[in-house]
């Protein structure tokens, strides 16, 4: 994938995400927390976060708290 197409489909992604919130949601609706978490990182893998390899020298304890809830 060149670099042209992700930054179209992420930059697309945040988009549809920042607008949903305006429509769907009824008043009858309770708004509850959101699921989802998008992290973007550059040169980062699933191995560099300490929840995911406990023998990474790279300390995340923001992203390993996050993991562990």
């Amino acid at each position: 994938m060149l670099r042209r197409d992700f930054l179209r489909v992420s930059g697309a992604a945040v988009l549809a995400a920042a607008v949903r919130p305006c429509f769907g949601v009824s008043q009858g609706q309770a708004l509850g927390k959101p699921n989802i978490i998008y992290i973007l990182a550059d040169d980062m893998g699933y191995g560099d976060v300490t929840a995911l390899n406990p023998e990474s020298r790279i300390p995340t304890p923001h992203l390993d708290r996050l993991a562990n809830e």
